[in-house]
């Protein structure tokens, strides 16, 4: 139960914009979620859609992974914390 929840955690916490805008100052430093603000802030008339979509792409797919292959572990972990008695 205990490690269903750090994992549920660290999947909330993945592309937390403000914290990592907020703490972060070096621009190679960033998550996921503020190099894409500063990706559509690059350009004044046009929205680069292609690299949006490949940065959704590789940004998700490790999380993907992880529930794929942990999704047992989690289940059981939520059912034993939400079962009373």
């Amino acid at each position: 139960a205990i490690a269903s929840s750090g994992l549920l955690v660290f999947l909330f916490s993945w592309n937390e914009y403000p914290i990592a805008l907020t703490w972060l100052s070096r621009s190679d430093l960033l998550t996921l979620a503020p190099a894409m603000a500063r990706i559509a802030g690059s350009s004044v008339y046009t929205i680069p859609y292609g690299a949006f979509a490949a940065a959704t792409v590789l940004g998700s797919a490790p999380l993907i992974l992880l529930m794929l292959l942990f999704q047992r572990q989690i289940i059981s972990g939520l059912t034993q914390g939400a079962i009373k008695g």
